[in-house]
């Protein structure tokens, strides 16, 4: 570095994936850009900036590169396919454009493959086959058989793309990603932020999912995803998320339009679920609720608890209380958490008894 350049006026050193030097070479690097010779510049590039040292990062000018949107991807495709003489339906370029995924590089390698192997138009079945990409009309059809709760059919379609040519994880992202868009939809969200044309979209919106049993479905799949990418059957992995998948949406209860009626057994479903669903992430509530008595009366959810611990408990967890009941019902019920009257004939028994034998209550 110490002698000047031959030909140019500066002398470019590039370092890819700068991020993986080590401690002690990141520290002999430092010494090189405190006192920079005056006609070299380096160049790093990364994809992980978090693990370079702040040390680094401060003598550098940063640049930040972006994914290419789709839109972007496509009118460069459009370009090449126009100057080469290329002819390719629309469709087919519009699924090459979301396999290339962001890069333009990926996107024009494809075409160039697909030029080689392809005699006449390229069509999507072409981009199908070559880089085993499904169509979106692949994940309509199995997320109606999902929302229609057949798992039978669901496992056969998913073998059946399997067998078409498409590897396991990338079924799973596709999986992902309509989901991902099938919340945006039910959010009310832009187009702008979606890879589907109208079409496709009316289709989604059609799929009988609520918002609550997508996040299910996209929580499920993101938890799943280290088990699948590590799993050396892929197949069975994705089929095991599938069943989770399906058996989440079995026990979950239909959406109510209104307040549920004032029986019993709609009040021993709803003790059922409170503690179902605060057995995950508070055990001690869920005790509680388990061995209270439920009622209902019009709007509003009473709880009926043994002792003034469990009424204590549940009084300071009440807007979890009745964040959960109101999410859970689909209606705006309030909830009131009293002591039942066997407790009070209990509690005179129990002062009647210390103070004959001179005691006291512990707990």
């Amino acid at each position: 570095m110490k002698y000047s350049p031959l030909h140019s006026r500066y002398k470019i050193y590039i370092i890819d994936e700068v991020h993986m030097l080590t401690q002690e070479a990141f520290n002999a690097l430092l010494k090189t850009l405190e006192e920079p010779p005056p006609r070299v510049v380096f160049i790093f590039a990364t994809t992980n900036p978090t693990k370079v040292p702040a040390t680094i990062l401060s003598r550098c000018q940063r640049f930040m590169f972006k994914r290419l949107s789709l839109k972007e991807i496509k009118e460069r495709l459009c370009i090449i396919t126009e100057r080469e003489k290329i002819e390719i339906t629309d469709g087919a370029l519009h699924y090459l454009t979301i396999r290339a995924d962001g890069s333009i590089r990926d996107g024009e390698s494809i075409l160039e493959q697909l030029t080689s192997f392809v005699e006449g138009e390229i069509t999507e079945e072409d981009v199908f086959e070559l880089i085993g990409f499904l169509g979106n009309d692949f994940y309509f059809d199995l997320l109606k058989k999902i929302a229609a709760k057949n798992l039978a059919q669901t496992i056969v379609s998913l073998n059946k793309g399997i067998d078409d040519g498409a590897d396991p994880i990338e079924i799973y992202r596709g999986l992902t990603n309509h989901l991902r868009a099938m919340l945006l939809i039910k959010t009310g969200l832009s187009r702008d932020f979606l890879e589907l044309n109208s079409d496709e979209i009316e289709i989604l919106k059609e799929i009988p999912l609520t918002k609550e049993h997508i996040i299910d479905m996209l929580d499920l799949s993101l938890k799943f995803e280290e088990t699948i990418k590590r799993s050396v059957n892929v197949r069975v992995a994705v089929e095991l998320l599938l069943s989770r998948v399906i058996l989440n949406l079995t026990e979950r209860p239909s959406q109510q339009t209104g307040p549920i009626p004032n029986t019993k057994q709609n009040t021993n479903d709803t003790k059922k679920l409170l503690s179902s669903i605060l057995e995950k992430n508070n055990p001690k509530l869920a005790g509680i609720i388990h061995k209270a008595e439920i009622e209902e009366d019009k709007n509003n959810i009473i709880i009926l608890v043994e002792n003034e611990f469990s009424q204590r408990e549940l009084l300071n967890n009440r807007e979890t209380l009745t964040s959960i009941v109101r999410k859970t019902l689909n209606a705006d019920y309030d909830v009131t958490i009293r002591l039942c009257q066997n407790t009070k004939k209990e509690n005179s028994l129990i002062n009647t008894i210390k103070v004959m034998f001179d005691g006291e209550e512990v707990r």
